[in-house]
């Protein structure tokens, strides 16, 4: 099930399970939140669709990146997955900056969301970019420019 098709008032919001995972523990916790996706995406890749969205916490509302698997068998796993690889990645570039590099790396925060009144749809969700954004590479091995920092591993 995708977002498509969707008739959702400007401010009506949907109720999700947001899954966290903490990196001391290991473990997954989950709370029961509100978030509100755009009925079309914005950004599509090879895997996956972009969707801007925003995730009312509390009394703020934050603006988010939903990302949904474009394959309609994607598992829930597949998701927990994808969050998981971006927690190693943040944990990664945490111990490369310790080594005095000139320019500090990170990676946004992510969570994995269940969108229960889409029958249970699963997506990321991760704070949104403001800005340009540049991509330096891609999982196929796509490489632009020269600066050996996106590179580093």
């Amino acid at each position: 099930m995708t977002t498509e098709g969707r008739n959702c008032a400007e401010d009506e919001y949907e109720t999700a399970m947001v899954y966290t995972m903490c990196r001391e523990t290991e473990q997954w916790s989950k709370r029961e939140e509100k978030v509100k996706l755009e009925e079309r995406p914005f950004e599509k890749g090879g895997a996956r669709v972009c969707y801007r969205a925003k995730l009312l916490q509390g009394s703020s509302e934050n603006t988010m990146v939903a990302k949904l698997f474009l394959r309609k068998t994607a598992s829930r796993q597949l998701y927990f997955d994808e969050a998981m690889t971006q927690i190693l990645a943040e944990e990664y570039a945490e111990d490369f900056n310790t080594y005095g590099v000139c320019r500090k790396i990170r990676f946004n925060s992510i969570f994995v969301c269940k969108l229960v009144e889409r029958g249970g749809q699963f997506a990321t969700l991760e704070p949104i970019l403001d800005g340009h954004y540049f991509k330096h590479n891609d999982n196929d091995g796509y490489v632009i420019g020269n600066d050996p920092i996106p590179q580093a591993s």
